[in-house]
């Protein structure tokens, strides 16, 4: 018996569970996240393309940079300016030439709601930001394999669920009224998030 690749090794511009193989499209509309993002990735051979809002991520696959820079997988912030990430997924699911390729929401959408919206849109992924800098990688390459397998699981099934508030604390705070008095205490309540 053999022990499987954990990686399928790349040939040509087909897109693989090996980050080597892909070419990613970043649409973001924060500086910082697009040079950190693809600095992460090109330190693990990714190769890498930015654009700073939506409108200009289109520019990239319908114009001749697309001859030179033709993704495989694409990384799309939600809340942009001039077009927001839902409509540039619209607009990309559009045009058949990008049938094949996986289209990841990377957002600060975190909530269970806005979960389940990305997944009635649509998108082949799910990334909440703040990300952790140790796990995006993985998280892609988990989006990619589920993408690849043309598995019907939910990006849903594999989503962290946020965490639920905790519930308040009741602390007390001296209620002094005179120096001659004791000083008697009252209830107040504080969120352990402070």
């Amino acid at each position: 018996m053999t022990t499987p690749n954990l990686h399928t090794q790349p040939s040509g511009d087909e897109l693989t569970d090996n980050p080597v193989s892909w070419r990613v499209l970043i649409i973001d509309d924060e500086p910082d996240n697009l040079r950190l993002i693809a600095d992460l990735l090109g330190f693990s051979g990714v190769k890498t393309h930015i654009a700073a809002d939506g409108m200009s991520g289109l520019a990239v696959v319908d114009s001749d940079t697309a001859h030179t820079f033709k993704p495989n997988l694409i990384l799309l912030d939600i809340q942009m300016p001039r077009m927001d990430g839902w409509d540039v997924h619209r607009q990309l699911r559009s045009r058949p030439a990008l049938d094949a390729v996986p289209i990841i929401a990377l957002t600060a959408l975190a909530m269970r709601a806005d979960a389940e919206r990305v997944a009635a849109e649509g998108f082949d992924g799910y990334i909440t930001k703040p990300f952790r800098i140790k796990n995006l990688l993985s998280e892609m390459t988990a989006c990619v394999q589920n993408f690849m397998s043309n598995s019907p699981k939910s990006i849903l099934a594999t989503m962290p669920i946020p965490p639920t508030m905790p519930p308040p604390t009741l602390m007390y705070e001296p209620i002094i009224s005179n120096a001659a008095q004791t000083k008697p205490l009252r209830p107040i309540t504080h969120d352990k998030t402070e």
